[in-house]
Formats: C-alpha cells, structure tokens, sequence
C-alpha cells in the first residue's frame, strides 16, 4: 500500500536526530524521491538538493529545503512535492558534490552549469550522457582533487 509518508525528509530527521546521548551536530544533504508506480506520481523532499524533471525540452526544479537533515541551528519541517510523471520525462537526482567540484583556478561547477549540461544533453541516448557527464566533470577537475562525493542518478519514464 502507498503511502507518502515513506518520502518524508521529516521521518529521516527523525530517525538520524532522535534521542541518542550523542546528538549529530552536522547534517546531510539529501534528495529523497518515492515513485507512486500505480499513479505514475513522483513525491520529493529534499534538504538543500533538489531534482531536476526534463519534459518537453523543459527543466523543471522540485526545490528543496534550504536546512539538512540532522540537528540544524532551526529546524522547520520538510516540504513534499509530488508531480504526475509523463512518458519520456527524465528524472534527475545527484549530490552536491558534481555542481560544487573547484577547478584548478579554484572556481566551481555551479549549479547554473550543471542544468545547462543537462538541457544539452537530455535527448542523447542515456549512455552517452553519461559519458558526456563523467568527461565534463573530468575536464572541469583537471588535476585538482575531487572534494565531495559525486553522485548522479538519471530515471527516463
């Protein structure tokens, strides 16, 4: 049975911040999504990553939380969007860690460039973006080190 109460940021906070002597001081960003597939509908919250939905040569942004999970200076609950999915839209969820990547004159991705990439890029087979992503973000790196994890899901309805 659905239930939308399984995306809820809110339940995850839970889980990490509850009653424990040692409370967690620092939080995690996170893009939490549930696909409702007896309704094709997509729920999403998100603490400070949010997801992007190509349609129609479209981009549409779930916006997330500006708070993460954890214990946070003010925690105010999470907000939970849901969005009926249409065939050929293409969902993507990443961590913060492509868009943030420095450069060797120590500037960022960013996250206008990340949407770019992906507006580009969308109508290319799945493969090929992501090698398209992998040799973006490599040539943007050059030889600086890699400061963040970097993850990158990509769901075609």
């Amino acid at each position: 049975d659905w239930s939308s109460d399984v995306c809820s940021s809110d339940l995850m906070n839970k889980n990490i911040s509850d009653d424990s002597d040692e409370k967690i001081r620092n939080g995690m960003d996170i893009a939490l999504c549930c696909w409702d597939l007896n309704n094709n509908e997509l729920s999403f919250s998100g603490a400070n990553n949010p997801v992007f939905i190509y349609r129609n040569k479209d981009l549409i942004e779930l916006k997330a939380d500006k708070q993460p999970i954890g214990i946070y200076k003010k925690m105010n609950p999470f907000t939970q969007q849901t969005i009926q999915l249409q065939k050929g839209d293409k969902i993507y969820t990443f961590s913060d860690g492509y868009p943030d990547q420095m450069n060797e004159q120590e500037s960022r991705l960013k996250i206008a460039n990340f949407k770019k990439l992906i507006l580009d890029t969308a109508e290319t087979k799945t493969a090929d973006q992501k090698d398209i992503f992998e040799a973006t973000y490599e040539k943007w790196k050059g030889n600086y080190d890699q400061i963040d994890d970097v993850v990158l899901i990509g769901v075609e309805i």
